[in-house]
């Protein structure tokens, strides 16, 4: 078969139009920095990239919801903190009035400033963080703590000294932390089948803390409550009568040398739990970044020495046209 001029002619073109491609999809890595545009340009690594920015995405939202975690965390704690500090006041004002050599005037002092720092229990149990009530559990729109119309103090609407312990109606709010939510039973009810060895509980429940189980308060039984039995204490002081305040005392330094301190251990296993959990989604996620790199970016020095070489198949394509096409008039009139 006969090689005609204009066959070497297309041919030619159409190689010298491929080199162009080339030369190009390599100058538009090089200023991208990606192995690939398309995935049909290189499917395997496209599917395994897709797969790490899946990874990656996630790990974005466990970090979200750790920072979350962190800061309501942080906030219960100083909760905790401030109302140990309360607790430790108050008992100095009631070893003081205990000591008998106060007159009546003084013990209504000391009663209306222990009602002081009642009232800032209740103030600390419906603290605020970013507009949600952090000590309601789920309940976190409305104040968790209130005032009945008769005095009782309410929890989510329960009271506190005629709920038995382990009996309180208490719902949780549930995040991902990163070690995966798991579910057992009906999925289709997943508020009360999540595995909670799997979940972190992000909202505290006040009950825990200002304490609660049934009491006759009524009948002069020590409350459970620290804010009840805060007022019980300042009504024996404002009653000048102390011939029973010992017991009420003994509840006392119960609640302030033990309870609330192992509610704040609570709290500090909590912040420990998070910074673990923050530590190993930022190792997690820079594993992942690694991986994502290798799979989308170029090799600079390779891709360097591969532009190079189509640079110089370009040049000698352009050089080989010479040789392919004849000179016309054209060429002469310059």
């Amino acid at each position: 078969m006969r090689i005609t001029q204009g066959m070497m002619a297309r041919n030619y073109t159409n190689n010298l139009a491929k080199s162009m491609r080339e030369l190009s999809s390599l100058s538009r890595k090089m200023t991208d920095f990606r192995q690939f545009h398309r995935a049909s340009e290189n499917p395997f690594n496209a599917l395994s990239a897709l797969k790490v920015r899946r990874t990656l995405e996630r790990l974005d939202t466990q970090k979200d919801s750790l920072t979350l975690a962190t800061s309501v965390v942080d906030a219960t704690e100083s909760i905790v903190k401030a109302v140990k500090e309360r607790l430790d006041d108050a008992m100095e004002l009631i070893l003081r009035g205990e000591n008998g050599t106060f007159a009546e005037d003084d013990h209504k002092i000391i009663a209306t400033a222990l009602r002081s720092i009642q009232d800032q229990m209740l103030k600390l149990a419906n603290t605020q963080v970013n507009g949600r009530y952090i000590l309601g559990g789920a309940q976190t729109g409305s104040p968790p703590f209130e005032i009945a119309a008769d005095g009782r103090l309410l929890y989510n609407g329960q009271d506190v000294n005629d709920t038995a312990r382990g009996d309180m109606d208490k719902v949780d709010v549930f995040i991902d932390i990163g070690l995966g939510v798991y579910y057992s039973g009906d999925v289709l009810n997943l508020a009360s089948e999540i595995d909670k060895a799997s979940a972190f509980s992000l909202y505290s429940h006040g009950c825990d803390i200002f304490g609660y189980g049934v009491a006759n308060v009524a009948a002069g039984e020590p409350s459970n409550n620290i804010y009840t039995l805060l007022g019980q204490i300042a009504d024996i002081f404002d009653s000048g009568d102390l011939t029973d305040i010992y017991k009420y005392h003994d509840r006392f330094t119960l609640f302030q040398k033990n309870e609330i301190l192992v509610e704040w251990t609570k709290c500090g296993e909590r912040t420990k739990q998070i910074d673990f959990m923050l530590e190993r989604n930022d190792e997690l996620a820079f594993q992942a970044e690694r991986r994502r790199t290798a799979l989308e970016a170029i090799n600079p020095e390779k891709m360097i020495t591969e532009m190079k070489t189509q640079e110089m198949i370009y040049r000698a394509a352009l050089q080989l046209g010479t040789y392919i096409f004849p000179a016309t008039v054209l060429d002469y009139l310059k």
